[in-house]
């Protein structure tokens, strides 16, 4: 008999290596037990509440526990440390704006109008490329991973090979400073830009013609995009949302959320749409339907910013402190994680290309990066979470 938990079991399962057994209770620990002698080698603390359930990589080297409150702990096994790793930083703060490169290898980050690259791994810097554009804003990779372009605040756009490691084009393309779409349009072959007066153009970016132009209203305060649906969602000042395809602009649709919106965001299908409010909630509408699916709630404070995983499956909001990140099921609306760190009003969350990660800007510029729980943590916590419901009932 193996002895030392001060509440319930909840779920038993043998590491890789076949010779350690591990154990989750309700008493917010997992114990690493060696099986031959009946020893603990190792006790885990958690934070959150109940642990019901928990996986081990397939290599041993990370363990994941999922908890009654819907918090997510992971633990690095190869570490001596028995508390869960919540989050890392990359080495400097001071980031404007940041993103992964599609491929996930790299982190990219504008710092001092300066574009960076980090090795999303060791987070360490890999390179700047040499990019003629001063004060950069803004930024876009292709698809596969071989064109970087940017924009600064002269209104120029300039786009590096990445491979040859050389400027292909470098032009005026608005009369003011400008924002890019972070993923391309028409599939993959184009380019958006947004400018502050409400002007968008798509850009060829074999000729770096201009295919397309429109507006999209006055004074833009946030907006975002779907590149694989061609459409874009701007809120203005005036507090109303636009939901516009980019190639039949006529044919917008016009709504009005709640008050104090600071997020949109689309799904990357393009049929879900979410907006995050200071005053603490997020909405999801449909956007063929322009119903409102659901209005979430969950932090003591107010909301940021937002982001959808690459497979829609889930939505991350931006607040702050220990409730930095939440997470939810875009299926069932269900809040699956809540995830901590140091800061305020967290902003530019963004998923990995792999979904296993997420990483946001804190107010002091500092970016945050955690192992995101996946979908399948995810519903295996659902499935423990309903078996202790009957068992409860």
């Amino acid at each position: 008999m193996l002895e030392g938990h001060r509440s319930y079991v909840s779920h038993l399962k043998f590491l890789p290596d076949g010779k350690t057994l591990a154990s989750s209770s309700a008493d917010r620990t997992i114990r690493l037990w060696d099986f031959k002698s009946r020893r603990l080698i190792r006790t885990l603390r958690a934070r959150g509440g109940e642990l019901w359930t928990f996986d081990v990589s397939p290599d041993g080297r990370w363990l994941a526990s999922g908890a009654k409150d819907g918090s997510v702990n992971l633990w690095d096994l190869t570490s001596s440390t028995t508390d869960p790793s919540v989050h890392r930083t990359l080495p400097t703060n001071l980031y404007e704006w940041w993103n992964y490169s599609p491929d996930g290898r790299w982190i990219a980050a504008i710092q001092d109008g300066r574009l960076r690259l980090y090795d999303t791994t060791t987070l360490n810097l890999v390179d700047e490329p040499a990019l003629t554009l001063t004060n950069i804003c803004g930024f876009t990779f292709s698809p596969d991973t071989r064109l970087l372009v940017a924009a600064d605040h002269q209104g120029n756009l300039g786009a590096w090979d990445i491979e040859a490691r050389r400027m292909l084009t470098n032009f005026v393309a608005h009369k003011s400073t400008f924002g890019l779409a972070g993923d391309f349009f028409s599939n993959g072959k184009t380019v958006l830009s947004l400018d502050w007066p409400g002007n968008f153009r798509e850009w060829d970016t074999t000729t770096w013609r201009v295919l397309r132009e429109g507006t999209v209203g006055s004074r833009v305060r946030h907006w975002s995009w779907s590149g694989a649906a061609n459409l874009i969602v701007v809120h203005t000042v005036a507090g109303t949302c636009d939901l516009i395809p980019v190639h039949e602009p006529d044919k917008r649709k016009r709504f009005t959320g709640e008050t104090r919106i600071r997020s949109v965001g689309l799904s990357p299908d393009g049929k879900t749409l979410a907006a995050a409010s200071e005053n603490g909630t997020v909405e999801i509408w449909d956007t063929e339907t322009m119903v409102r699916r659901a209005l979430l709630r969950g932090v003591l404070l107010g909301y940021h910013s937002l982001a959808f995983s690459r497979d829609g499956e889930r939505l991350a909001a931006g607040s702050n402190g220990q409730e930095a990140i939440k997470m939810w099921d875009t299926d069932s609306h269900e809040e699956v994680a809540t995830l901590a760190a140091t800061g305020s009003a967290f902003k530019f969350p963004a998923f990995s290309p792999d979904g296993r990660s997420l990483a946001a800007r804190s107010f002091n510029g500092l970016l945050h990066l955690w192992n995101a729980p996946s979908w399948e943590q995810i519903e295996a916590a659902e499935t423990a979470r309903r078996a202790r419901d009957l068992l409860i009932y």
